[in-house]
């Protein structure tokens, strides 16, 4: 563990000291020219009787969630912890100072207060016992928003957020009522792209009968088949096209409901 001593501006001017403790020589240390009045730790030598580590976790939490004309905003509060652990085999306690780097946008949750804050790090000081161990805790908290358009979420999404706990149970439910009406609407659009390549397909076997047809010639035994066939496809195009536009509309009319639904949702 690094030692330092808190150098203030007015007690000697800039280069070399040489620091002593309790009487005796603990290290030699090189102080820049800084502003007046100012302080700065200065790092003089190596205090090998304590040693530290560092742990780190992240976890959130989910704070609220509302709806609002079909958008749904999602507040959560993410706590990052460090633990910082010493140990200290020498016969006398250790006075330590934590330089805790502060992340961007957060608040200090714990502990609550420091001794000083620059514009990078908080600085904690805590006493280490004589041949012991001291686990220090510290707790930024930073919030953080999730806005969802719920009428462009896929259906797995939609479920996924109908069934996740930290959504509250009324929403919970106006999702599984809206995952009945997306339901309605991918099927709806499912039927109508099927009736859209059979159409296709139907398209295709008539160019092909029709050139058979030129090459058979209209008076031969196959192509009066050929001919009958023709006739045939194009009843079942003209079937197709009915249904197509009948599929078209419930197509429409399912995603109105839907997107009705969804827009009309409001709800804490």
């Amino acid at each position: 563990m690094r030692r330092t001593y808190q150098y203030d501006r007015n007690e000697a001017p800039a280069g070399p000291i040489t620091v002593f403790d309790g009487g005796s020589y603990a290290g030699d240390a090189l102080i820049k020219f800084f502003p007046e009045n100012d302080k700065r730790f200065i790092a003089y030598g190596e205090d090998l009787s304590v040693t530290g580590s560092i742990t780190a976790n992240t976890t959130q939490e989910t704070l609220s969630v509302k709806v609002a004309q079909g958008v749904m905003t999602i507040t959560r509060r993410n706590t990052l912890t460090r633990k910082y652990t010493f140990k200290n085999t020498a016969a006398e306690p250790r006075k330590v100072i934590v330089e805790h780097p502060i992340q961007s946008g957060s608040e200090l949750a714990l502990p609550a207060k420091y001794d000083e804050r620059t514009d990078s790090l908080y600085r904690f000081t805590i006493s280490v016992p004589a041949n012991g161990e001291t686990v220090f805790e510290v707790k930024e908290q930073t919030p953080s928003y999730e806005t969802v358009r719920l009428s462009q979420l896929r259906l797995e999404t939609i479920v996924y957020y109908s069934s996740n706990h930290n959504i509250p149970e009324k929403i919970q439910s106006a999702l599984q009522k809206a995952i009945e009406f997306k339901k309605a609407a991918d099927n709806a659009q499912t039927a109508l792209t099927e009736l859209e390549t059979k159409r296709t397909e139907k398209i295709s076997e008539q160019d092909r009968i029709r050139k058979n047809l030129q090459a058979a010639g209209n008076e031969t035994q196959q192509g009066r088949e050929y001919l009958r066939r023709m006739f045939e496809v194009d009843t079942e195009i003209d079937s197709l096209n009915t249904q197509i536009a009948a599929a078209r509309k419930n197509v429409q009319d399912s995603k109105t409901l839907y997107d009705q639904y969804i827009s009309g949702l409001t709800l804490e």
